[in-house]
């Protein structure tokens, strides 16, 4: 049965859109608030604008380890990093959704620090197309500022080697910064001798020390962060080139993305931490990876026999002046057997929905056809008994009017 219905649906979104395919914009936005302190609750939005969707299938990403998800709502299915929120329009396809907030997910905060909120999916139109989607996530800092006093205890008694910040004098640094990403990279002009690195540790008792942002010599430079805390150490580096050819130090890429699957957040050259979800089935991914500057040399590390669970793989971006690198990572979680099966369901579940939806389509396509061949019916039958109404008693009068033309003529006739 769900064979013939996954059939049904090929059929007839290719009858409907004669095999090709067309999309329009929709717009998909996570919205919270800016800022909240540990313990607290919150909402997540989910905002929809743009074209009309009639049917959707959204992955909500976040951190469960800094915030938990304590919502009740129908058709979202809970994991461990992240949420499946299925809607479908139940009516056939007379009330779309369109620019309104589609559900709101209620979190607590749990644990402070930033936490990104990262969203991928997909969304129909009212023919089952997939709409083109523009989404657009949100992020969140859980401050832990319940008062200055236990702050302070806390923060002398944890063990944590993480910046809290980490800031330069110049502009042009990226990532932006996130304690969990420890290498940065910067190209500046060759008349830079110093650089000033503000770093704040999350433990007020770690030390900073920080190496090589002094007499910064022509080509790659690299300045280290050291956090120290007791017999704990983290090292945060910040790649720096000297050059007066910008273009020939260009280790950016210009597009990154994973055959059949979703980078979360979305592509940005200044953006190098990535996370994917794969199947159980999967053991190398198909990666495309352009440098901005076609002369730049790509290669990729890690992306063999990949693993349960977590696996790291290394995009490495050699410039074209061969001394300047530029590092993407790609946080890659491949499900084990009993999560690729949930989410097989999940995906049927999905396409019963779809197919339902489709068919109901079908339907009232079906009624309106009908609909209005009856309306032309009834107007022919209309226009049968005007012909009626109006021609036959004309017919009736002119046949009295000639019958009484003939017997005056014959009358007179008989009287000569």
């Amino acid at each position: 049965m769900k064979l013939n219905k996954i059939l049904f649906i090929f059929i007839f979104m290719s009858i409907t859109i004669g095999a090709t395919y067309t999309y329009a914009q929709t717009n998909i936005v996570l919205e919270t608030i800016d800022e909240i302190n540990i313990n607290e609750e919150f909402n997540l939005d989910i905002n929809v604008y743009g074209d009309n969707v009639y049917a959707l299938t959204l992955n909500i990403l976040y951190d469960s380890s800094k915030v938990e998800f304590i919502g009740n709502n129908d058709n979202v299915e809970v994991y461990e990093n992240k949420l499946i929120y299925t809607w479908y329009d139940e009516t056939g396809g007379t009330n779309p959704r369109k620019d309104e907030n589609i559900i709101s997910l209620k979190f607590k905060a749990v644990r402070s620090g930033e936490i990104n909120f990262g969203l991928n999916g997909e969304v129909y139109n009212l023919t089952g197309e997939f709409s083109d989607i523009n989404y657009i996530g949100t992020s969140i800092s859980v401050k832990n500022v319940e008062n200055i006093d236990n702050q302070s205890m806390q923060l002398e008694n944890n063990d944590s080697v993480l910046l809290k910040e980490l800031r330069i004098n110049y502009e042009g640094m990226t990532p932006e910064f996130n304690k969990d990403i420890v290498n940065y990279y910067l190209v500046t002009q060759e008349d830079i001798s110093n650089i000033i690195v503000e770093a704040i540790p999350e433990n007020i008792n770690a030390n900073i020390n920080i190496i090589g942002n002094e007499n910064l010599k022509k080509g790659l430079n690299k300045i280290e962060v050291e956090v120290n805390l007791k017999n704990n150490k983290k090292i945060y580096t910040i790649y720096v080139t000297k050059t007066n050819n910008l273009e020939l130090a260009n280790a950016s890429l210009e597009n990154l993305a994973v055959d059949s699957y979703f980078l979360n957040p979305e592509f940005n050259a200044n953006t190098t931490n990535y996370n994917v979800e794969i199947s159980n089935d999967i053991y190398k991914l198909n990666i495309l990876a352009v440098p901005q500057n076609i002369n730049a040399n790509v290669s990729i590390i890690g992306n063999e026999n990949l693993k349960e669970g977590n696996n790291n793989i290394r995009i490495i971006v050699l410039a074209e002046d061969k001394i300047t690198k530029k590092e993407y990572v790609l946080n890659v979680y491949k499900r084990n057997i009993r999560e690729d099966m949930e989410y097989v369901s999940q995906k049927e579940i999905e396409i019963e929905k779809l197919s339902g939806l489709l068919e109901e389509n079908v339907e009232n396509q079906s009624t309106n056809n009908e609909i209005i061949e009856n309306d032309n019916n009834n107007g022919s039958k209309e226009g049968k008994n005007i012909f009626g109404i109006i021609i036959i008693p004309v017919i009736i009068v002119l046949i009295v009017v000639i019958a009484v033309v003939m017997y005056v003529r014959n009358k007179k006739g008989n009287n000569n």
